[in-house]
């Protein structure tokens, strides 16, 4: 995972937009999503990829400029 999705649904006020747009500015200057990422890679070379496997998960990354 390289990108977070804030969604906010159609029918959304302009107070929920106002506070998504805060929560994506907050992802982004706190690197939540490097942080997560790091994260699983750090739990997947402590437990093994095989594990993973097992357990049926996957992680796959790729950044913003990969997914255009």
């Amino acid at each position: 995972m390289r990108a977070a999705a804030i969604i906010c649904h159609g029918g959304s006020s302009v107070r929920a937009i106002k506070n998504a747009v805060r929560v994506t500015q907050d992802f982004v200057r706190t690197r939540v999503n490097d942080r997560i990422h790091d994260e699983i890679l750090r739990m997947t070379a402590r437990h093994g990829a095989a594990d993973g496997i097992r357990a049926g998960t996957h992680v796959k990354t790729e950044s913003l400029d990969d997914a255009r």
